[in-house]
C-alpha cells in the first residue's frame, strides 16, 4: 500500500509516505440519493489521477463527483462539474 484515501459525508482524506491532507465534502441539505456516493468519489479521485492531478486536486475533483451525484441524482458530466465546483468551491478546501 502506498497511499490511503478516506471518503466520509463530511471530509475526505488523503496519505502517502509524503503527503497528509483533508477536503471538505459538499454537504447536501435534502440529497436526491446517497446509495452510490462513494462509487462516484471513486471514480472522480481514479479519473484524477489517471490524468496527473495532485493529490489535493484528486480529493476535491473527488468530492465534487461525489456530491454532485448526491444532490442530484445523476452522474454529472464535465459541464456538470464545471458548474458544480464553480458555484461550491469555497466549500471544498
Amino acid at each position: 500500500i502506498t497511499a490511503l484515501v478516506v471518503h466520509t459525508p463530511q471530509r475526505s482524506f488523503f496519505a502517502d509516505a509524503a503527503n497528509f491532507g483533508s477536503v471538505n465534502n459538499k454537504s447536501v441539505a435534502k440529497p436526491r440519493i446517497n446509495t452510490g456516493a462513494g462509487d462516484h468519489f471513486n471514480a472522480g479521485f481514479m479519473f484524477a489521477l489517471l490524468y496527473d492531478f495532485d493529490w489535493q486536486s484528486a480529493l476535491v475533483l473527488a468530492s465534487a463527483c461525489s456530491g454532485f451525484f448526491v444532490a442530484n441524482g445523476f452522474s454529472p458530466d464535465k459541464e456538470n462539474l464545471k458548474e458544480f465546483m464553480t458555484h461550491w468551491q469555497s466549500d471544498f478546501i
